[in-house]
């Protein structure tokens, strides 16, 4: 090997270090982001709205109340489970005045909040026995709600003409719907690392070929709604229609041998990574970097 060679390999391994490091301070940034707004939130008793519970409102009055809650359920029930409590009974609650009559309105707490997420886009402006349903993130720090435990009604802010807290509290509520679309889809987002060496030039279709391979050896495990390549990178990055598809690929496939190289893999929102997968994480780095000394001139491992 001549010195020009000897050069470059040496030039090539002081940026495959610094792409290394600059990860690693990119990550560690981002994880002192989100536990700074997390306990700036957790701080903020006016932001306390919860992700997982859903508040209906203009519903009919003219039903009985047992009717009206099993057909809710049935419409409900239809976006993910929804929470049970303590005693076994189901989380929907339908508001009643002191006579006991329907108020209009109700509150369902789902599992989780992707749950209650497609429950607010599938069902907001639904028509429901002929009234058109108001559905949205239920805000548990509403004075009325914690002093009465009622919730408030939407169709009396807007008769009482405090049109500004309508809308500012409906951007509230449309902003955090699509911060938790994106947060859903990083949960069912899983990815590969070390698929393929990137100092290494493979054609279109060598790429598009090992796309295939990887698309055949995850699909076993649910439905795949879309899949990227990320070369600079040597990551695959596959999102399933549900997180439990990522999360059990994730188990197979994490270590597996693909084409001769380790791979490692990870869900893709770490705030949500089991210390398992956490760990996997790292290891990705710690082994390129280990094996940094170790790579042929050809460039593999």
């Amino acid at each position: 090997m001549d010195e020009e060679e000897l050069e470059l390999k040496e030039q090539l391994r002081r940026e495959k270090k610094a792409i290394i490091e600059e990860r690693k301070r990119k990550r560690e940034e981002a994880k002192i982001d989100w536990k700074n707004s997390k306990s700036k939130n957790d701080n903020k008793q006016s932001t306390n709205i919860s992700l997982k519970a859903v508040y209906i409102s203009n519903l009919p009055i003219d039903c009985e109340i047992d009717a009206l809650r099993n057909d809710l359920l049935h419409e409900f029930n239809k976006f993910g489970d929804i929470e049970r409590s303590k005693d076994d009974k189901i989380k929907c609650k339908l508001y009643t005045n002191d006579q006991g009559e329907l108020k209009g309105d109700a509150l369902v707490v789902y599992c989780r909040k992707e749950y209650a997420t497609l429950a607010i886009e599938m069902m907001h402006g639904y028509n429901f026995k002929g009234k058109q349903l108001s559905v949205e993130y239920a805000n548990f720090s509403d004075k009325k709600f914690i002093n009465n435990n009622e919730i408030p009604n939407q169709d009396n802010e807007v008769n009482d003409g405090n049109d500004d807290v309508q809308n500012k509290r409906r951007k509230v509520t449309n902003d955090i719907i699509l911060n938790t679309n994106i947060d859903s889809r990083k949960e069912k987002t899983l990815v590969l690392a070390n698929v393929i060496d990137i100092y290494r030039d493979l054609e279109t279709d060598e790429l598009q070929e090992i796309e295939v391979d990887l698309v055949d050896g995850c699909k076993s495990f649910g439905s795949i709604i879309s899949h990227a390549m990320y070369v600079d990178k040597g990551e695959f990055h596959i999102t399933f229609s549900d997180r439990n598809g990522a999360l059990a690929c994730c188990k197979i496939m994490n270590r597996r041998y693909f084409d001769g190289r380790k791979l490692f893999a990870y869900i893709l929102n770490e705030e949500d990574l089991s210390d398992d997968t956490l760990e996997s994480n790292s290891e990705t780095e710690l082994f390129m970097e280990e094996n940094e000394n170790f790579i042929d001139d050809d460039g593999r491992i």
